[in-house]
């Protein structure tokens, strides 16, 4: 003989209140639990995201302050004869055909 246990019974065992185990909140609930912890989009990945992104402005700014600074050198390079000069020596090692050059290396 098989014992059926309706859903009421189980109501009075748990002794939780009738509006929990309604459909409407029951689904409600682990819709809310799909959404926040399991979906792509949980909240974990929406705080990874937020820190990419925060991290990813960080290297815009970066980004932005050397393109400005390449930009103030180019214009240097284009109109003074001199700085030309500066940076073929410093950066290229070029020399005049009667110089000599010498190379210090710091330890």
């Amino acid at each position: 003989m098989k014992h059926h246990i309706n859903l009421y019974e189980i109501y009075q065992r748990l002794k939780v209140k009738y509006w929990f185990f309604n459909k409407y909140v029951l689904v409600s609930f682990i819709a809310l639990i799909y959404m926040l912890f399991i979906d792509n989009n949980d909240l974990i990945n929406q705080y990874n995201r937020i820190d990419q992104i925060a991290e990813l402005n960080q290297q815009i700014d970066y980004y932005k302050k050397a393109l400005e600074k390449s930009n103030v050198e180019y214009k240097a390079l284009q109109k003074d004869v001199a700085y030309q000069e500066k940076i073929l020596r410093e950066k290229y090692l070029l020399k005049k055909k009667d110089e000599d050059l010498f190379i210090f290396k710091e330890k």
